[in-house]
């Protein structure tokens, strides 16, 4: 073998190498300033604690928990509508693109015990003045609790201002230097439950609005 024919197969390794640590670069943030996403996470705070006629509730997460999801901020909040009663809670966090895609809801609830019923399907939440939000929604269940639980978990993610349920996060996101996830959630007494009455859809068109103003100024 010639020396030249020993050092062919480097030809073509060199640059998928190369092409792999440019991917993974941008997969961890590696060439982004980390300041970027600490202010991404600084304008969470301050949202207001009320969406239209619905008001809420902070709730926390467990140091733990944020350290293992490696969450630069969050919000976590209940919201009840005032006339009616009925409760959503909300999760909004902010974070590098490959730690906020890699937990979903079928990864942290289903830790949790929560078995996902069906395949999520796209969700689209016609807002005003604004382009549509592309969610998916998936309903979920905890059998070995004592009393049988269910629920319906609508996501998305936004490193833009515009929500989108991409079904390669992981490569739709990678370019950017910050990505935010947010959840809404409710119990349902069942998956037949129809969704056109479902009232979380009815506060993401009030909420997200508001959201993006904050987020994306």
């Amino acid at each position: 073998m010639t020396q030249s024919k020993r050092f062919l197969p480097l030809l073509f390794v060199i640059p998928l190498l190369i092409a792999f640590g440019i991917v993974e670069g941008m997969w961890t943030d590696r060439w982004q300033p980390p300041v970027r996403v600490e202010q991404a996470a600084e304008r969470l705070k301050g949202l207001s604690m009320t969406a239209g006629d619905w008001e809420a509730e902070d709730g926390e997460l467990d140091e733990r928990q944020v350290a293992r999801a490696e969450l630069a901020g969050y919000i976590m909040r209940r919201y009840t509508h005032r006339e009616s009663g009925v409760t959503v809670s909300v999760f909004v966090a902010c974070g590098k693109p490959g730690p906020i895609v890699a937990h979903r809801p079928e990864v942290c609830y289903g830790g949790a015990g929560h078995e996902q019923i069906a395949d999520a399907v796209h969700q689209k939440i016609e807002l005003d003045d604004q382009p549509p939000a592309d969610f998916f929604r998936a309903d979920f269940r905890k059998s070995n609790a004592p009393v049988a639980e269910r629920l319906r978990i609508f996501w998305s993610w936004s490193a833009d201002g515009e929500w989108v349920a991409a079904n390669s996060p992981r490569l739709s996101f990678a370019r950017y230097p910050y990505l935010y996830k947010v959840y809404a959630y409710r119990p349902t007494l069942g998956a037949d439950e129809p969704i056109d009455q479902d009232p979380a859809l009815d506060f993401l068109r009030v909420f997200l609005p508001q959201l993006r103003e904050k987020l994306f100024p």
